[in-house]
């Protein structure tokens, strides 16, 4: 069992480390490195005695680096030789863009609630990484989270192949219905059952890992007619970040009479789909889909009355499976536990490789998504400051065991 100090958020308390060491990679990292290409680009006379190397790099990120995302870099270095005649330099600049990114990430547990001194069971699917097009050979962690901050868990998810008789639906839908993980798909549905009526936020909130944003007005959760928990939206409508890219997203909206609605899905700034529901005389439920490439955000335009029922949210692709379990303890933290996934590049050539091309495979990497922007904010000691969160990947809920009855 491990304790942590009473941060925001424990399970990371060393963000600016990795992202440093993740932008550095993705700058220089190549399949010549920069060290190389400049040894090749400024060969001595056969006479000549290289004396000195070095390399001056200078890298700016129009972006913040989140570290599994494809965030650009503009990139400048110099390789100097000096040899015992001469020095001789080679310079670029060019343009590049973090290659180690995930098209799909998603993590489960076996179920959504627990009593004390069970075994919580937790299934990931991990998609392909784009440089190496390879899922199999990620180092793979998870993370556990109590309420109150004070208790967490980390362990290691090992890879594993459901049979094909097990790879049905039902093996993988962490007990809900509308969540279905698959080798070549993850749709998952998410509602606010867990929230509390009442509840209002300002600002930006993660909820299920989604980042919901009311564009500085207030939302609130309410009870439906039929008691269901739903997100009433403010006027000025709604914009939803994902932790992950998308390939679809489904919005089930409780509409007001007379009024329509439009919904529309952004890959960055760029919409690549929008659906305009008209208004309707008697109003009602209605369903809208946005699909298109590497969605990140949903913008619902703002209308009074709108009620945000559902999310739906699915990716295809290549994925490869990974589990490990989790033995809860017998006092264990009751409530809504976070969790978390990570996975790193891992570093899997084999001996007697040609170091050239052992050299285009760097462990350590990280290619999971885990990361947002979390606003600006101002202190009297450290001054503006850009405040990065960690985004969970799902919830589970601990309860304590039922007393043994007594005949």
């Amino acid at each position: 069992m491990l304790h942590y100090r009473g941060v925001d958020n424990p399970v990371v308390d060393v963000a600016a480390a990795v992202f440093a060491a993740a932008a550095i990679a993705a700058a220089a990292s190549d399949r010549i490195d920069p060290h190389r290409r400049g040894q090749d680009a400024t060969l001595p006379a056969s006479d000549e005695r290289t004396l000195k190397e070095t390399v001056a790099m200078s890298i700016d990120y129009p972006e913040i680096p989140f570290p599994g995302t494809p965030y650009p870099l503009h990139v400048d270095w110099t390789y100097r030789r000096q040899t015992d005649s001469r020095v001789m330099e080679h310079s670029v600049r060019e343009e590049k863009s973090n290659p180690h990114v995930i098209g799909v990430q998603h993590l489960i547990t076996d179920r959504t609630v627990y009593e004390r001194g069970q075994t919580v069971t937790f299934i990931a699917v991990l998609g392909a990484d784009a440089y190496s097009d390879r899922c199999d050979s990620f180092f793979v962690t998870a993370a556990a989270l109590s309420p109150s901050h004070q208790r967490a868990y980390k362990l290691i998810l090992r890879p594993f192949a459901a049979p094909l008789a097990q790879r049905s639906v039902a093996t993988f839908t962490h007990g809900e219905p509308g969540h279905v993980l698959e080798q070549g798909l993850v749709r998952r549905c998410l509602d606010f059952g867990r929230q509390k009526v009442g509840d209002a936020f300002h600002a930006r909130r993660v909820i299920d890992g989604l980042s919901y944003d009311p564009l500085g007005a207030s939302a609130r959760f309410v009870a439906d007619s039929a008691g269901s928990i739903v997100l009433a939206l403010p006027a000025g409508g709604l914009e939803i970040s994902l932790p992950t890219p998308a390939t679809a997203v489904t919005l089930r909206l409780e509409l007001p009479a007379n009024e329509s609605v439009t919904v529309r899905a952004l890959s960055g700034d760029a919409e690549v789909d929008r659906d305009d529901r008209p208004a309707s005389n008697d109003g009602g439920e209605a369903t809208q889909q946005l699909r298109g490439t590497g969605i990140t955000r949903v913008v619902v335009d703002g209308r009074r009355g709108l009620r945000l029922v559902q999310i739906c949210l699915e990716r295809g692709g290549r994925g490869c499976l990974y589990r490990g379990t989790l033995n809860l303890a017998t006092d264990e933290e009751t409530g809504s536990w976070s969790t978390y996934l990570f996975a790193q590049t891992r570093n899997d050539v084999a001996l007697g490789i040609d170091p050239l091309v052992a050299a285009e495979t760097i462990g350590g990497l990280p290619v999971t998504n885990n990361f947002f922007f979390a606003g600006d904010s101002d202190n009297i000691t450290y001054g503006h400051a850009c405040n990065i969160d960690i985004a969970a990947d799902g919830a589970f809920e601990v309860v304590a065991a039922d007393p043994a009855v007594i005949g």
